[in-house]
């Protein structure tokens, strides 16, 4: 009769003194050419289980055997898992749950990030080529990603007049480039829907000031409207807020 020693200990709570042991006396007979030998032997031909045939192809030293996955598929695993500097430390496309994204955040509370690290990331960044990659990658987010309701409002007021428009368009155009909120290409008007809060009602801020002025220099017509105003805003009040810009 063979006895199972792992069918033998089911079940049984061994000690870390034992375990420890059980360790060492393992890692020593592995490091003897003639046992590792005995072992590759007995191995030869085995029927492998549903969980082990799952695992072939995951680890390094089962790669080129035969397992679950295709050659093809394991070389693009191997490719995936090769990340660069420059790539990052997570993988593109790669998801977090809501659970992982929590946890992350509860460990940044309280952290503070020190003034020498700030000092090299304002290095980093005020570099011309970071700032130009910047500005590319935010050309091609669309920021909000939902619309606001005064936006929605207008949008519905200018599907009634029949005018086609574009929302988010990224305008390159100016020095201070940005995504305006609505943009009519058949009277080049850009309508800016201003929040009263984000947007300093009634002076507004400086950088949509500046933005206004650059889009007039470039030939662009601009109306901006107040979140305030297009609440009480009708279909008539609107149509004569936009009537001197199809004239131009």
């Amino acid at each position: 009769m063979v006895w199972n020693v792992g069918e033998l200990n089911k079940g049984k709570h061994l000690s870390k003194e034992l375990r420890k042991k059980i360790s060492e006396t393992t890692s020593k007979a592995m490091l003897n050419p003639d046992i590792r030998k005995r072992l590759s032997k007995s191995h030869k031909g085995r029927h492998l289980s549903p969980k082990t045939e799952f695992k072939k192809g995951l680890v390094s030293w089962n790669k080129g055997k035969i397992g679950i996955y295709s050659e093809e598929s394991l070389k693009k695993m191997s490719t995936s898992a090769k990340l660069t500097q420059n790539e990052g430390r997570y993988k593109k496309g790669h998801t977090f749950s809501e659970e992982t994204i929590n946890k992350q955040r509860l460990a940044k509370i309280g952290k503070k990030t020190s003034e020498e690290t700030k000092k090299k990331l304002k290095s980093i960044w005020n570099k011309p080529e970071y700032i130009k990659l910047a500005k590319e990658r935010r050309a091609k987010l669309i920021f909000p990603v939902k619309d606001s309701l005064p936006e929605i409002k207008i949008q519905n007021f200018l599907r009634q007049l029949g005018i086609p428009f574009l929302k988010h368009k990224h305008i390159k155009e100016i020095e201070h480039s940005y995504q305006c909120d609505i943009f009519i290409p058949s009277m080049n008007l850009i309508i800016e829907c201003d929040g009263n809060y984000w947007h300093k009602y009634p002076v507004g801020r400086e950088i949509d000031n500046l933005r206004t002025n650059e889009l007039i220099d470039k030939g662009f017509k601009v109306l901006r409207l107040w979140e305030s105003d297009i609440k009480k805003m009708n279909f008539k009040d609107f149509i004569e807020r936009i009537k001197p810009f199809e004239k131009v």
